[in-house]
């Protein structure tokens, strides 16, 4: 007997579910269930990609438990409701999350290109690695990385937009200097070695899954930390206790307003680039909050976590200018991270990505 906990789960009952259930879903419901003419969708199954929190602090395994995503809708053609891309994008998650991979549609018309998606065997074992891979990169090119040991790495690149777009990710941004061989898993072709980077066009929904022989350190990279207790707060932004986020304090009451915001006005760096920028929040599901550089365009932050208690965190590229830089949160129209009045707070964190200077 195979038992699944469901569904929408959070981590704060973890330790009893792994004793008594062979998995938990940690998702909503991917199919529409009726509120839409196919079985299910793009948004219901990118919904699924910002959840670094619930996919990667749990470790799965046959004594724990597994993590589930819900059912793979990816073999019924047009009735899917996917395109190709979209639904090579799904099987990739899943066996990303090392998620069991069963079916809603009609097994009866199983097709080629449903067939193709469950038999690859590299992406299989992927699923059954019990190594879970972790959000390296959020934004519209979120980067999953697996560390499978001894210089092997599996690495997902995710397009969230529908259009193609060009993309580079340095090496160095997942802790290595260079790959000595890439592996495309899906085009089963292998590419040979890859310096500082991989540059790829990534097509609309779309995504590439590499397996990557490492190559070559990464020295300490310098960081500086910004608590949103310190910041600039705007309308009915306040501050309020919380034991399990840093110095103890946290940042709430942001979003449904324009004037409900934070705002950093310190941020300083000595040489204009790219740098990495790490948003730490709590929330138990999707929920997105909008960032501007400096008054520039809104850019959107989609936070998954798995619990109101527990804080996890995404990573983004910013472009900054030399000297002291202006970054604000919020969200208009909508709830960001942590609103419940318990737990609100959320922070960010800016790593200094010389690497990438311009």
């Amino acid at each position: 007997m195979w038992f699944t906990i469901s569904w929408d789960l959070d981590e704060d009952y973890l330790s009893v579910w792994e004793q008594y259930a062979n998995a938990r879903r940690i998702n909503q419901d991917v199919e529409c269930e009726g509120r839409c003419a196919t079985l299910t969708n793009w948004p219901q199954n990118l919904r699924t990609l910002p959840r670094p929190a619930r996919l990667g602090k749990c470790c799965p395994s046959p004594r724990l438990g597994w993590n589930d995503l819900d059912s793979l809708d990816i073999g019924d053609g047009a009735l899917d409701g996917l395109t190709n891309d979209e639904k090579r994008s799904a099987v990739t998650l899943w066996a990303l999350a090392n998620a069991p991979m069963y079916l809603g549609g009609d097994l009866t018309r199983l097709d080629s290109f449903g067939k193709q998606l469950l038999s690859n065997d590299d992406v299989i074992g992927i699923d059954q690695s019990g190594t879970p891979a972790k959000q390296a990169l959020g934004g519209d090119i979120p980067v999953w990385v697996t560390n499978l040991g001894h210089n092997n790495y599996i690495v997902a690149l995710f397009n969230t937009a529908g259009t193609p777009v060009s993309y580079t990710l340095p090496w160095d941004e997942l802790g290595f200097a260079n790959a000595a061989d890439v592996r495309d898993l899906w085009l089963e072709r292998d590419l040979g070695p890859a310096q500082h980077g991989f540059t790829t066009v990534l097509p609309g929904h779309g995504v590439r899954l590499l397996r990557v022989a490492a190559q070559g350190s990464v020295g300490n990279i310098p960081f500086a930390s910004y608590e949103a207790e310190s910041a600039i707060l705007g309308g009915s932004a306040v501050i309020a206790d919380c034991p399990a986020c840093s110095r103890g304090a946290k940042v709430g009451g942001l979003g449904l307003g324009a004037a409900n915001n934070v705002t950093f006005n310190n941020v300083e760096v000595k040489k204009a680039g790219t740098y990495l920028m790490r948003v730490d929040s709590m929330t138990e599901d999707l929920r997105s909050y909008l960032y501007t550089v400096n008054g520039g365009p809104p850019q959107t932050l989609n936070s998954g976590g798995g619990s109101f208690f527990l804080p996890t965190n995404v990573t983004v590229p910013v472009r900054l200018k030399a000297g002291l830089n202006v970054i604000q949160f919020g969200n208009a129209t909508s709830f960001p991270p942590d609103r419940r009045p318990h737990c609100d707070q959320w922070q960010w964190r800016r790593r200094n990505v010389a690497r990438r200077h311009l």
